[in-house]
Formats: structure tokens, C-alpha cells, sequence
């Protein structure tokens, strides 16, 4: 998918997921697979400890979504904003932010293209990464985020959202297609190791 095409399916997303996909994205982290919400809370656990988040520090999220990660870090006493391209995620997340009665700025803003002023503590991008084709800018615009020494954490699902993307998890119907969709869970559990979620901390210099 084009860099443009693909921004515009992300903006386009909440629509597209229809209202009860809308559901899911305004109750992430609870109400789903008591197994995803698990992973999510526990990788919520991780991002506090990886990140050093204290009460009165302050992190930005860069595609943060429906904010969740972002609003529970506010819960935790952290001045936090979040940024997403999709105007209508971030309207779900100001409106969550709003029901839990906390203060948190959410923006629309293109997470290849920002610059922050270098006013953060901590850098988060979670599950986001692979929805860009810009890797190198996603990081230019966390490092125009963070103060010097500001602690960065990167975590993607694994290495094949990392490189195809959205695109990962969609197919067409011919033979082709199928018998290699068919085929995935084996070579899944062949390369499990290469597969694992991926969790990388950098400082800002």
C-alpha cells in the first residue's frame, strides 16, 4: 500500500471498523479475550517498569490510538499526552479521558512529522511502528520529543507486523492465497522465536 493511501486507511479506521469494532477500541484494555486483555495489561506493567514512569514525570505516546496506554499512565500520577492520525481515535480518547475525570492532552498529528520541543521524559510507541513505511522518521519525531537522556520504548506485536504491517493480516481468496494462509500456523510454531513480541529501550541523546 502507498505511504498516502495507507496514512488514509489509518484515519479511516475507526469508520471502517463498523460500530461494534468502535466498542472494542473505546473498552481496550477489558472486555475482550480474557487472554488479550491480560497481555495488554501486563504490557502495561512492563512500559511503567522499562520506562521509569514516576508520578510527576511526564511521557508522550506517539500513535497512541484510543489513548488507553496514555490514560493509564495519567492514572499513575504522569503528565502524558498522546498523538494519533486518526482524528476520530483521538476523539474517543479525549472522550474516555473524560469519563475516567482525567486531564490528558490528545492531538491529531502525523507521528512521522512531529516535533515536540524536546520536553518529555519518556518516549512510548506501542504497537504502532509497523503502521508507518517511515521507521526513521517515527524516530527522528520520538527523539525531537525527549529531553536529552529521555528514555524511548519501542513494542510491536513481532517481526512480521513490523515488515508487512496491516498487510499482515489480510489475504484473497484465490488458491494461492489460501494454502499459504493455510499454511501460516505451522511455519508460525517452526519460527516462533522470530515471531515473539518485540520490546526495544533507547536513551536520547
Amino acid at each position: 500500500m502507498a505511504g498516502e493511501e495507507r496514512k488514509q486507511a489509518e484515519i479511516d479506521y475507526p469508520q471502517a471498523a463498523g460500530e461494534e469494532g468502535r466498542r472494542w477500541i473505546r473498552g481496550k484494555p477489558f472486555g475482550h479475550d480474557p487472554r488479550e486483555s491480560a497481555r495488554f495489561l501486563i504490557d502495561f506493567g512492563y512500559v511503567l517498569q522499562l520506562l521509569d514512569l514516576h508520578a510527576g514525570t511526564s511521557l508522550v505516546e506517539l500513535g497512541c490510538g484510543s489513548g488507553w496506554m496514555t490514560r493509564f499512565a495519567a492514572r499513575h500520577g504522569v503528565h502524558a499526552e498522546g498523538y494519533d492520525i486518526s482524528p476520530e481515535m483521538i476523539e474517543i480518547a479525549r472522550e474516555q479521558a473524560a469519563a475516567e475525570g482525567l486531564e490528558v492532552t490528545f492531538e491529531a498529528a502525523d507521528m512521522e512529522q512531529l516535533d515536540l520541543g524536546r520536553r518529555f521524559d519518556a518516549c512510548l510507541i506501542y504497537d504502532a511502528l509497523h503502521h508507518s513505511e517511515r521507521a526513521d522518521l517515527v524516530l527522528a519525531s520520538a527523539h525531537r520529543a525527549l529531553k536529552p537522556g529521555g528514555r524511548l520504548l519501542l513494542a510491536e506485536p513481532n517481526w512480521k507486523q513490523r515488515f508487512q504491517g496491516r498487510s499482515a493480516s489480510l489475504f484473497s481468496n484465490s488458491p494461492r492465497e489460501t494454502a499459504a494462509h493455510l499454511a501460516e500456523p505451522l511455519v508460525y510454531r517452526l519460527l516462533a522465536p522470530f515471531w515473539t513480541q518485540i520490546w526495544l529501550r533507547a536513551r536520547a541523546t
